[in-house]
């Protein structure tokens, strides 16, 4: 009998560790369904309107970027035929340093931010603008140094 003992009680501790796995498995695979419930959730979220400030185009008619938002709140989008590098000497030195920098110096309340992937520029944010000169000046920018990067 001792030997049907020792089988049973062997029996019922690979029962108990395998109930142990598998409610490990079942707590992961809650975690997995909450994280696709939360993306579903944000997926169907009202996606948010942005309106078009300006497109600015070359003296061709080429349409070189759109500009987003609000003077608060805007993003410059270069459209696809246009591959701003980032690390050149138009973008870097004329549009980043002498306009984009020196209007910060006049309006410290001007932030801006960059968003690039491999060196080719994706967005620009911009916060703060205060006046139709700044918005002027960053249109007038923008065209100069986008149409040094149009492609086709």
């Amino acid at each position: 009998m001792r030997e049907k003992d020792q089988q049973l009680e062997d029996l019922r501790k690979r029962i108990l560790e395998r109930i142990e796995e598998l409610n490990e498995e079942l707590k992961a695979w809650q975690t997995c369904l909450q994280l696709v419930n939360e993306l579903l959730k944000r997926e169907k979220a009202p996606l948010k309107v942005e309106k078009i400030i300006a497109e600015i185009r070359d003296n061709t008619g080429n349409l070189l970027a759109k500009i987003y938002g609000s003077r608060d709140e805007m993003r410059i989008i270069p459209e696809k035929e246009v591959q701003v590098d980032v690390n050149s000497k138009e973008f870097k030195q004329f549009f980043i340093k002498k306009v984009l920098e020196n209007i910060r110096k006049e309006n410290p309340k001007v932030q801006y931010e960059i968003k690039e992937r491999r060196g080719i520029l994706l967005e620009v944010s911009l916060r703060n603008i205060s006046s139709e000169r700044e918005l002027r000046r960053i249109q007038g920018a923008v065209k100069w140094t986008f149409k040094k990067f149009l492609t086709g």
